[in-house]
């Protein structure tokens, strides 16, 4: 969705998955309505509060990248494994 995110509305149900890579891109997907479990978070601007904000929104749906070891050490700082179980 990076370079296109004014498609979110069009393409929605017609691909399989939306990647977004920054908050930003997580709340256009929101107020889209895209189907949660549809959506991978991606990228390397993930912190503990976003990370936190997009799981409690989400109950914990959708796919999680994780692409180092930092965002790895915040898993367990978000309710991920807590409360939605692993």
């Amino acid at each position: 969705m990076k370079a296109n995110p004014f498609l979110v509305k069009y393409i929605d149900k017609k691909v399989d998955r939306i990647e977004v890579c920054s908050p930003g891109e997580y709340e256009i997907c929101i107020s889209n309505n895209v189907n949660l479990e549809d959506i991978i978070v991606s990228g390397v601007n993930k912190t503990e509060e976003t990370l936190t904000r997009i799981i409690e929104y989400s109950c914990g749906k959708g796919i999680y990248t994780i692409e180092s070891k930092k965002h790895f050490e915040l898993l367990p700082n978000v309710d991920l494994y807590n409360e939605y179980g692993p």
